[in-house]
Order: C-alpha cells, then sequence, then structure tokens
C-alpha cells in the first residue's frame, strides 16, 4: 500500500487572501509567486498569461476581473481534481480486471 502524503495543489486568486502571508510559497521561501506552464496546456495557465500580459502593457487590468478570476480558479480546482480522481479510478478498475 502506497500512502498519498502531498496534498493536491488548487488555482486561486491572490485577491481571496487578506495577506499576502495567506499565499506564501513555503517550498520556495517567497511572498509573491506564481507559476504556469505553456499557455497551450491549461486554461488557467492561459488567463495567467493574459492578465499578465495586459498588465505588461500599460493596461490597469486585466482582460478578466477579480469574481471572473475567482470563479475560473475554483472551477478549475474542482476539474482538476475530478480529472486526477478519474485517473485513480481508472488505474484501480484496469488493477482489478488484469490481476
Amino acid at each position: 500500500m502506497l500512502a498519498k502524503c502531498m496534498s493536491l495543489a488548487t488555482y486561486h486568486s491572490t485577491g481571496e487572501f487578506d495577506s499576502p502571508s495567506d499565499y506564501f510559497h513555503y517550498g520556495l521561501s517567497m511572498e509573491l509567486y506564481t507559476h504556469f506552464t505553456s499557455p497551450i496546456r491549461r486554461y488557467p495557465d492561459l488567463i495567467a498569461h493574459r492578465q499578465l500580459q495586459a498588465i505588461l502593457e500599460g493596461e490597469e487590468s486585466g482582460p478578466m476581473n477579480f469574481e471572473e478570476v475567482s470563479e475560473l480558479a475554483e472551477l478549475s480546482s474542482q476539474k482538476k481534481y475530478n480529472s486526477k480522481l478519474a485517473s485513480d479510478k481508472s488505474g484501480e478498475l484496469f488493477l482489478w480486471i488484469f490481476s
């Protein structure tokens, strides 16, 4: 039997937190942190790219407001969890059928 000790990562909008310490990245010891991959891989990464690009181009805000980003983050986290659960259950079914 194997134990899964790490919790799944979730998506968040920093505006959801009262203080930067609430989204502090303990592994990197950084107060301000964002992580995204190539925007062709995940929709939340595409949104992060678009939001950052707008700010870097001098716009006052990104194309999505706080509420939209928060809703997207929550939905994306749920979809990511469901995908992981489906993958785990698929593996269990495979082992059950072919064991």
